[in-house]
């Protein structure tokens, strides 16, 4: 068989298609983890930061209230985001009920979650395992009582 001038090559459509499909799945499959990998929090130079994806940094001196609510919060709409409601995890910018737009870090479907309260906006951190946001809450009022000094 030979090929024409005009003669569409199917073997370059097809190896088009495949590389496209291909692409879109790896995308999508690192978009899950990152969506479901939880946040590392840190303090570092008397800096709040929140790790991964919608993550950010406050200086402590931002905090202006720090406090642990019993149960997640109802998130609302999405108004910039990810979430997996499988996976029971949210992370972005959300409204919540009672309190407004807030940028969440949430994963698993129960525990304590803890609030922060900053100059710019208001966070909100649970991990899967209650006794990790437990400590975190610990230590966030530990520095946060010791004048900020970073770890």
């Amino acid at each position: 068989m030979t090929l024409q001038k005009n003669e569409p090559n199917h073997w370059v459509t097809l190896a088009l298609v495949i590389i496209i499909v291909a692409g879109i799945v790896l995308f999508i499959r690192y978009t899950m983890n990152q969506t479901t990998a939880e946040p590392e929090v840190k303090i570092e130079n008397d800096s709040l930061i929140i790790t991964g994806m919608y993550g950010t940094s406050y200086p402590l001196s931002n905090v202006a209230e720090l406090t642990l609510l019993d149960e997640t919060p109802v998130l609302g709409k999405k108004i910039s985001g990810a979430g997996l409601t499988r996976q029971q995890a949210y992370r972005g910018l959300y409204q919540v009920e009672g309190i407004g737009p807030c940028r969440v870090f949430l994963f698993g479907d129960s525990g304590p979650t803890i609030q922060i309260q900053t100059d710019e906006e208001i966070v909100l951190i649970k991990y899967s395992d209650p006794q990790k946001t437990l400590s975190l809450m610990n230590d966030l009022m530990l520095t946060l009582s010791s004048g900020g000094t970073s770890q």
